[in-house]
């Protein structure tokens, strides 16, 4: 078995990283999913196309985790070499410049109508990246180990392929759109070839982001550690008008933030099941998402009191009691308020506030007919960071059990457990170090976003 410090080493980093981050949003979605949000669409960027795959039924989470940690063996056994750059240009005009290194060159991702990521040999994307340049195109040079998604993953093609083979595939039970080409996943991302081909193909991210606007979903949620690519929907137009919620955020409370988002999905009215999974969680002392919902503003406000009156007679009651009763003792009507809170007094200073509030600005009506549509969208190795999600294993009973069910698995296939990377105990690893594929560009800029 391995050691913390080799799990930490930074030539095994890609190994290990990717069986975590997997692990990490396989597990958040399960939360999710406990809340009861369920996805009508999936879509992965990468990496996140495995996980997007695993909970949708094509590969069950025991060959999935054996895919994954195949896959970050074997990217982590390649010689070191090659470079990547993200231009902020368009397909075509990147394409007509990578035909001359047509063998030492290639197209890694799409992310945008001017968002372009591309791998190969060093002398070869540095040569036409820095052509941009002098064109006056931003261009960023990511800091990797190795050429992603380029003819550089050769080398590990039927390796990967023997392991593929051996797994079972089944159909898709949820929607998702492929990487490959953007559209909804046919029969074939149910064969082993359809992984080989991911791991080396460039991720056609932008396409399935158009493909998914004709499905006319009502909410995207990122199920990861930092919205990665939520800004990516943003630039499509026809999703402009899509509500955008991230799981968790770098740096931020994790219990806060995913209860915040809860809140954010039951004030547009999807189906929340908050009292099953809060009722299944430790005991120590968190932030709690209090939800209201009257069939009037005036109703509203008047329950906003009420409950302050309630409060201030009685001071000692408990929190989580308390978001528990309102959550799974009263129908939830259409006009609805949500309230993250950790203790008692901000209870009632948020109460005090919602129930003098003149106007309507506070207060928000489910605005769709029906149950809305929700997009689980997982990212790939692009906003992971030091000590994610480590609050929600202290906090989190449906959280931690999936991702102690996930270590067992990862234990057995690379002899290391991914709770060396998500708990405390350690203060820089792979986590923080591996600069992969995916470049975001915002505002004609581009920002390295770590991603493979």
């Amino acid at each position: 078995e391995l050691s913390r410090r080799d799990i930490l080493d930074e030539g095994q980093r890609t190994a290990f990283t990717q069986p975590a981050l997997f692990t990490l949003e396989y597990a958040l979605a399960e939360l999710w999913r406990s809340f009861g949000v369920e996805p009508a669409l999936l879509l992965g960027h990468s990496l996140g196309e495995l996980v997007a795959a695993c909970v949708s039924g094509v590969l069950s989470l025991d060959d999935a985790l054996r895919l994954v940690a195949a896959r970050g063996k074997l990217m982590d056994s390649l010689p070191s070499g090659g470079a990547m750059y993200a231009i902020a240009a368009g397909e075509a005009q990147v394409a007509a410049s990578l035909a001359p290194w047509s063998s030492r060159a290639a197209l890694a991702a799409v992310n945008g109508p001017a968002d372009v990521t591309i791998s190969g040999d060093e002398a070869a994307v540095t040569a036409i990246a820095q052509s941009f340049a002098a064109q006056g195109v931003r261009i960023q040079k990511l800091q990797v180990s190795h050429a992603f998604h380029s003819a550089h993953m050769a080398p590990i093609r039927a390796a990967f392929r023997s392991v593929a083979e051996t797994l079972g595939y089944q159909l898709p039970r949820t929607p998702l759109f492929s990487n490959l080409d953007g559209r909804p996943a046919a029969a074939s991302i149910a064969e082993a070839e359809y992984w080989v081909r991911h791991i080396e193909a460039p991720v056609r991210f932008a396409d399935g982001l158009q493909q998914l606007a004709q499905a006319q979903p009502d909410v995207l949620l990122e199920v990861g550690p930092h919205p990665v690519l939520l800004g990516l929907a943003s630039g499509v137009p026809a999703l402009a008008g899509v509500m955008r919620v991230a799981s968790l955020e770098r740096g931020a409370d994790d219990p806060a933030v995913i209860l915040a988002a809860l809140g954010q999905l039951f004030v547009a009215g999807v189906p929340v099941r908050l009292g099953a999974a809060r009722a299944a969680d430790t005991a120590e002392q968190g932030p709690e998402v209090l939800l209201l919902s009257a069939r009037s503003e005036h109703a509203l406000r008047a329950q906003a009191a009420q409950l302050q009156r309630f409060l201030h007679q009685h001071p000692a009651v408990s929190l989580p009691e308390l978001a528990f009763s309102l959550a799974t003792t009263r129908s939830h009507l259409d006009l609805r308020h949500a309230l993250v809170c950790s203790t008692s007094a901000q209870l009632v200073s948020a109460l005090n506030a919602l129930s003098c509030t003149p106007t309507s600005a506070s207060l928000a009506s489910r605005p769709f007919s029906g149950d809305p549509k929700v997009v689980f969208v997982f990212s790939g190795q692009g906003g992971q960071w030091l000590g994610m999600a480590r609050q929600l294993l202290a906090h989190a009973a449906v959280f931690r059990q999936t991702v102690e069910d996930c270590d067992r698995l990862i234990q057995r296939y690379t002899g290391a457990s991914v709770l060396a990377l998500l708990q405390p105990g350690h203060e820089q690893g792979p986590l923080e170090q591996i600069e992969l594929l995916q470049p975001r560009m915002e505002h004609g800029i581009a920002v390295e976003a770590r991603q493979a």
